[in-house]
């Protein structure tokens, strides 16, 4: 019969008890459009990207590049992901409109509307991630009457990715299940 010392006890609890923070506190992957390759135009068919991206970096022009359109698959099904956006355009006679939303239902989770500003940000607070783990994000430039777009630069990141509560809880049992001596 083997004999579990305190510390491995206690190690084995402390493993459970972070489990899920370990699952967040990963190295940040960034896609940058300029060196990794041009996201899609198209709406209807956006650009892939399942490397576990935290922050995606892109600029928009007109008029062969007004839109960028890409989805983030490699979230935490059933979880909550918390994004937050920037964007840098050169004047204000134009708007940069950033959409987040379910990409199997296209179900619109969090929408910026058009940001007028030369400059600007925000965060979307928590969004449900799809049972599919994936969030499909469009940055579109929005032409106006005084103007048409040129030359924005943006940034989408997301380092805050939780997984559902029960898989967390999950992984916690294994582990206490793990302290169980069985006795011959």
């Amino acid at each position: 019969m083997k004999n579990y010392s305190s510390l491995s006890k206690a190690a084995l609890l402390m493993a459970a008890a972070t489990s899920g923070m370990a699952a967040t506190s990963q190295a940040a992957v960034v896609y940058i459009e300029s060196i990794n390759g041009d996201l899609s135009n198209f709406s209807a068919s956006p650009t892939v990207l399942t490397s576990g991206i935290d922050e995606v970096n892109g600029t928009l022009t007109d008029p062969s590049d007004p839109f960028d359109y890409f989805i983030l698959s490699s979230l935490a099904p059933g979880g909550t992901a918390d994004f937050s956006f920037n964007f840098n355009k050169p004047n204000t006679s134009y708007g940069v409109n950033f959409t987040f939303q379910d990409a199997d239902s296209l179900a619109v989770l969090f929408s910026t509307g058009s940001n007028n500003a030369a400059s600007g940000g925000g965060t979307t607070g928590a969004l449900a991630v799809p049972l599919s783990g994936q969030i499909r994000i469009s940055v579109e430039n929005i032409g106006s009457a005084e103007g048409f777009p040129v030359g924005t630069s943006w940034t989408v990141s997301t380092a805050d990715v939780i997984p559902e509560p029960s898989g967390t809880a999950l992984v916690a049992l294994g582990a206490l299940l793990a302290l169980k001596r069985r006795r011959d």
